[in-house]
């Protein structure tokens, strides 16, 4: 009975020196929740491109049925009035009332798959950052004793949120999307991030060894990446947001934001690289034009029998009655 005891203890006490020795292995500088909170703002603002899209379409649907809404006006008041000018006016604008929604349904078609594109690639942008973080603040708050991959600025305490929707990310499940004109200037706009405006490390100078997420070994199991005492290979991460130098000395690793700002000009990039891409789709729905006819069925109206107008309307009839005037002669007409 002695000797098992003592053979238990033994067992007990190699146990706990084997995950001592584990502990004391070196490790990797955590990463500050400053930087975490600024990259998040920018994952925020890629998920408001949806409001952004949804704004677009709509406005073009209230275009079509604006359209429809007038053409349905317009050819009461061709049947109401006795007056020959005035019934040619709201015939000829009863065909461009049309014209209007047949424009609007060709936006539409063309807007969708520019929308759904930068809609898709920057949900999905977003999503490959707050998973990355998700993961560093998962391992801080449910990992092995003294392991912190993310700790508050300036400290070495580990994170204590809950979600990464506490450091600005979204939700992992969203509100119903709201219109807007634009996503948040301050963090994406037409020459890229501006919140990213350098290349700048996220490792704490203060929690230099808590966390093994970036410390590389001599094909060693034991390490995530391959780095023998020396820097390894650097990494992009998060679709080339984050670039992550691994190290294979305790301390000597880091991860850095890249610099986003400047990489487009007027929404166009010449960046080969996923971020520039990214930047691109945005940019390519953010230039799409919508403006129409009109989104009530009074503005269609007068925009298509202003006083400036009415020319243009009496050329298009008189040409589809007479086709065989001359444009001259039409217009002359028209002008009369």
């Amino acid at each position: 009975l002695h000797t098992t005891y003592l053979r238990t203890c033994c067992i007990a006490i190699s146990a706990i020196l084997t995950q001592l020795a584990l502990l004391s292995e070196a490790s990797s500088p955590a990463i500050e929740d400053t930087y975490v909170k600024k990259l998040s703002k920018v994952t925020a603002a890629l998920t408001n491109v949806e409001g952004v899209a949804l704004s677009k379409a709509q406005s073009v649907l209230e275009q079509i049925s604006a359209a429809e809404t007038a053409t349905y006006k317009l050819k009461l008041g061709a049947d109401a009035t006795t007056d020959h000018n005035a019934n040619m006016v709201f015939a000829a604008a009863v065909v461009v009332a049309s014209e209007c929604q047949a424009t609007a349904r060709t936006k539409l078609t063309e807007l969708v798959p520019v929308a759904l594109t930068a809609t898709t690639d920057s949900s999905k942008e977003a999503g490959h950052i707050a998973e990355l973080f998700e993961l560093l603040r998962a391992i801080t708050t449910h990992g092995a004793a003294g392991t912190k991959c993310v700790v508050n600025a300036g400290t070495d305490t580990g994170t204590t949120a809950k979600s990464v929707a506490e450091y600005g990310c979204p939700k992992a499940v969203t509100d119903k999307a709201t219109t807007l004109v634009k996503a948040a200037e301050e963090q994406i706009n037409d020459e890229g991030s501006p919140t990213l405006a350098a290349k700048t490390s996220t490792k704490s100078g203060t929690a230099t060894n808590t966390c093994v997420f970036l410390l590389g070994g001599n094909n060693g199991q034991s390490k995530l990446w391959q780095a023998t005492g020396v820097a390894g290979t650097e990494v992009d991460l998060a679709e080339g947001f984050i670039k992550i130098k691994p190290h294979g000395t305790s301390g000597s690793a880091d991860a850095a934001t890249r610099q986003q700002s400047g990489v487009s000009s007027s929404w166009a990039t010449s960046k080969d690289t996923a971020p520039g891409k990214l930047f691109a789709k945005i940019g390519d729905l953010m230039l799409k034009k919508h403006a129409g006819c009109g989104e009530t069925a009074n503005d269609v109206i007068d925009h298509l029998i202003g006083a400036d107008k009415a020319k243009a309307i009496f050329t298009k009839v008189k040409r589809a009655q007479s086709p065989q005037m001359s444009t001259n002669d039409v217009q002359n007409w028209a002008q009369h």
